[in-house]
This record gives C-alpha cells, sequence and structure tokens, in this order.
C-alpha cells in the first residue's frame, strides 16, 4: 500500500473480494489527517511565513507538533498495512484521539493561509475514529471474554468524544475564515 499508486489501491478497496477493508481506510484517514497537520505547522513554522500574530511565541509548540504529528503519520500508515481483527482498528482510534489533540494545539499557531487545513485534517481525524468504530463493532460478535468485548466497545464509544472534538476546531476554524 505505502508504494502503490492511489488508483490501484482504490481499485483492490474495490475488488471482491477486497484483500483490506475499513481498518486500512482508518488508518488512512489518520495518516492523511497527520499529514495535513505536519504541512501546516511547517508553513506556520517557516521563517518566511512569519508574519501572524506571535510566531516566535509558537515556534516551540509548533516543531512539537510537526515532529508528533509525523511519527503518527508513519504509524498510521503502518496501521493501514496491517489491516486485520480488531486491533488494528484499536490502535488506529488511538491515534485518531492523539491527532485531535493535535489539532486543537496547532490551531492558534496556525498561519492564515493554511489554517483551513486544521480543520481538514480535524474532519479526516473523525473518518478516522468513526471508520475505527464500525470495524470494531462489527468484529464484537466474534469475541468470546466479556472483558474485552466491554473494552473494545468502550474504544468504539471514544469516537464520539474525538467527533465532538473536531466539531470544536472546526467551528473554530470556521470562525476564523468568517471574520
Amino acid at each position: 500500500m505505502r508504494n502503490q499508486p492511489i488508483e490501484q489501491f482504490l481499485g483492490q478497496l474495490s475488488a471482491h473480494p477486497p484483500p483490506t477493508g475499513g481498518a486500512a481506510v482508518a488508518g488512512l484517514h489518520a495518516a492523511e489527517a497527520a499529514a495535513l497537520l505536519v504541512m501546516v505547522a511547517r508553513y506556520s513554522g517557516d521563517a518566511d511565513h512569519a508574519d501572524h500574530a506571535d510566531h516566535a511565541g509558537h515556534t516551540a509548540l509548533v516543531d512539537r507538533v510537526r515532529e508528533q504529528a509525523e511519527a503518527l503519520r508513519e504509524e498510521s500508515l503502518h496501521l493501514a498495512e496491517e489491516d486485520a481483527a480488531a486491533e488494528p482498528p484499536v490502535a488506529v482510534m488511538a491515534a485518531a484521539a492523539r491527532l485531535v489533540v493535535l489539532a486543537e494545539q496547532l490551531l492558534p499557531a496556525s498561519h492564515p493561509r493554511v489554517v483551513a487545513d486544521v480543520a481538514t485534517a480535524a474532519e479526516a481525524v473523525r473518518a478516522a475514529a468513526a471508520t475505527c468504530r464500525v470495524s470494531i463493532e462489527v468484529n464484537l460478535h466474534r469475541v468470546a471474554d466479556e472483558g474485552e468485548k466491554e473494552r473494545l466497545t468502550a474504544v468504539a464509544a471514544g469516537a464520539e468524544t474525538i467527533a465532538t472534538r473536531a466539531d470544536a476546531v472546526t467551528a473554530a476554524v470556521r470562525g476564523m475564515l468568517v471574520r
């Protein structure tokens, strides 16, 4: 998946039976969100674009968000490639939770020219979490252990918190753009 053209991946995704499925798509949503956050952090931290408010005060934050988002992009892509059983969606859900926090942190330091991409990242995070929730829930009937079933149900429920936080990021960005 990592090195194949998008058209080839989409062709495989649409095959019957598909060699990959929802967990791979969730991982890609998370990787896309992370990539967007990396781009916003790079642009916002670039001295050539230091014309926005408090650039110097945000440098450490932007650098930290960029580093963490880069790591999450790689992790999410790896998880997308694993697309198997319930455990990869659990890990992608955890990555989505970390990504929405990074979007929240990066928002006030984002350059106005790329701030809309923070909202786009938040929406990709929402898609990742929602897809994980469905992937986890659809496989719950295969889980015999009640404790494990409860754990997976709780993980799936985390999609609501992620969605709420993504909503807040998107609303904040839209509020900035309306001005």
